[in-house]
């Protein structure tokens, strides 16, 4: 992939431009534009994504932005296994899954670590986190750079097309009202716009929440031919 160039702050004739333009050349800003409690349009392997840090006022600023409930939470991007490891409980099916498909396009929903809190906006009603490491460059060397978690909740407005380039998801944001400083990251153009399988790993398997471009065959394959995996070897990878 090409590296992304650096698009300018200025707004252009046609579409009003976020209040703050963010590059891949710049991802310091990127960062600090999140940890002011900012919303940054970014880009993932699947589709282009809103991100914030889960905290409580951008949570509500994305929430209001988004028209999303409580019973629609949103997922969120792991710096790594090992981040999703000291955070939630998690048996066989869902180690071994990590193991074969993260980073990529795979979605889990995980019941956190009894020692740690989640806040409203990306919990289920049975208190569950779904999760995800990315495989993006862009957005993977962020998350990493943060240390922390972010959500990646799909760059659109309601019943509209995700938004499948940098400039799609700059006019997303241009439409939004969010009431906390915006940004948004250039990664280039997402070749197929599918979002990520979404499951819960069971003890007897996988429920699939979400079809995505990981096919459940797949999963369920992984899953079969993996009878001799250690699972606590997961602890230590990656």
């Amino acid at each position: 992939m090409a590296a992304p160039s650096m698009r300018a702050d200025e707004s252009s004739s046609d579409t009003k431009r976020p209040e703050v333009s963010i590059g891949l050349v710049d991802l310091e800003r990127a960062k600090s534009l999140l940890l002011s409690g900012g919303i940054l349009a970014h880009p993932t392997e699947t589709v282009y994504g809103l991100g914030c840090l889960l905290r409580p006022d951008p949570l509500r600023a994305l929430s209001t932005a988004k028209e999303r409930g409580a019973s629609d939470p949103f997922l969120i991007l792991a710096p790594n296994t090992r981040w999703v490891c000291d955070h939630f409980s998690w048996g066989q099916s869902a180690r071994v899954l990590a193991q074969e498909f993260w980073p990529g396009p795979l979605t889990l929903v995980l019941t956190p670590r009894k020692t740690m809190a989640f806040p409203p906006e990306v919990c289920s009603e049975l208190g569950e986190v779904a999760v995800r490491v990315s495989s993006h460059q862009v957005v993977s060397t962020l998350v990493l750079a943060l240390g922390e978690a972010m959500t990646s909740t799909s760059a659109n407005r309601r019943g509209a097309s995700v938004a499948a380039t940098a400039d799609s998801a700059a006019a997303v944001m241009a439409g939004l009202d969010p009431g906390v400083p915006v940004g948004w990251l250039d990664g280039g153009a997402v070749v197929d716009a599918i979002p990520s399988t979404i499951v819960r790993p069971t003890s007897q398997g996988i429920d699939l929440v979400r079809v995505g471009v990981i096919p459940a065959d797949a999963l369920r394959l992984a899953l079969s031919t993996a009878s001799g995996f250690d699972g606590d070897s997961m602890d230590a990878a990656r």
